[in-house]
């Protein structure tokens, strides 16, 4: 049973670097992008006055606003192509990686549990059963373990 324990403990393990590493990941990305855009927003908001009052003495104020707004929409699409560009390489190598350590600890976990211990799956079961009933919390962490092993 130990040896069962301990793979469900590296898969776990594994489980949790994986969700924490997107999580960074996205956290990371939300902080800097929220900063850009203030930034950026203000940046805008002066060159788009400042080109308004350049070209709005030689084409009128109407047509100032029109390319002035033309270019910002340019803009904006551009940057919307920016943000749904795919992954890096390096992050799609990274989560392959992670990914296939978990599948490998799942059959790890799966042949230890194939191998004459149907009552020591048993018992894991219940006990990780038992111990998601004492909390939601604790049942976020273990139901998810459950899916597995069952």
């Amino acid at each position: 049973m130990a040896n069962s324990t301990d793979k469900l403990s590296r898969l776990a393990e594994l489980e949790w670097m994986r969700a924490e590493i997107v999580a960074r990941r996205l956290a990371q990305r939300a902080i800097l992008t929220s900063i850009a855009a203030l930034i950026g927003f203000l940046a805008l908001a002066a060159l788009s006055f400042g080109f308004f009052l350049i070209l709005a003495v030689p084409v009128g104020e109407a047509f100032a606003a029109l390319i002035v707004g033309g270019v910002l929409a340019a803009l904006a699409a551009i940057i919307i192509a920016l943000a749904m560009r795919t992954p890096g390489r390096t992050a799609e190598l990274e989560s392959q990686l992670l990914d296939r350590s978990i599948t490998d600890a799942r059959n790890d976990l799966r042949e230890g549990f194939g191998g004459g211990g149907s009552s020591n799956l048993a018992t894991i079961i219940t006990v990780l059963t038992a111990l998601s009933a004492l909390s939601p919390t604790l049942a976020s962490y273990i139901q998810p373990i459950l899916k597995i092993i069952r």
